[in-house]
């Protein structure tokens, strides 16, 4: 993985931190997790964009990236309606999610 594809905070849409009680939570656990917090922002919580620290993996991939630019997984999740960020766990996962208009 590229360094730029690591997310930053001034580049996330929506930002909202979630700290999970297990300190090292499995991938699929940090996903459910996200989903039922932006779910409880009274929206169906479409999953368009992930980012996995632990194994240094993003969803979608792209081929390009652009230094100083938001990671391509992010511009792409954007250009898709992501409005609301999950971040579990302190960037261990981000989650990028499309919801309500209004959280945007």
């Amino acid at each position: 993985m590229r360094e730029c594809e690591i997310p930053r905070e001034g580049v996330l849409p929506v930002p909202v931190h979630l700290t999970l009680e297990d300190p090292d939570p499995a991938f699929d656990r940090a996903r459910e997790a996200a989903r039922e917090l932006a779910r409880s922002y009274g929206t169906e919580a479409e999953l368009l964009a992930w980012f996995d620290g632990k194994a240094g993996r993003y969803f979608p991939e792209a081929a390009e990236c652009l230094e100083g630019a938001a990671p391509s997984w992010v511009q792409i999740a954007e250009a898709k309606g992501g409005n609301l960020t999950v971040d579990v766990n302190q960037g261990t996962y981000v989650f990028v999610f499309r919801g309500k208009q209004s959280l945007s």
